[in-house]
């Protein structure tokens, strides 16, 4: 048996994959920009000890995610070469 590729539906899961790489961006940026304006940075959210290592392991987690976005990006260009070249083909 046979199976077809189909192109709309891989460009739908482009697009979806598009969306949730730009939300998710987004969304870490505000969280980042939420955690250095109220814990641990003296204005009295929270600060201390207990805040001081919240922030921390944050901060490391957040280093990684520059590099998750970026496969994400990477693998959005990769699918939509992908596309174009199975349009190419089907000309």
């Amino acid at each position: 048996m046979q199976e077809n590729i189909n192109i709309e539906e891989l460009e739908k899961s482009l697009l979806n994959i598009k969306n949730l790489t730009e939300r998710m961006s987004k969304n870490l940026l505000n969280t980042n920009q939420l955690i250095r304006d109220s814990i641990n940075n003296g204005s009295g959210v929270w600060d201390g000890e207990a805040a001081g290592l919240y922030r921390s392991r944050w901060e490391s987690i957040m280093s990684d995610f520059p590099d998750v976005i970026q496969t994400f990006q990477k693998q959005e260009a990769n699918l939509e070469t992908f596309i174009e070249n199975m349009k190419k083909v089907e000309e």
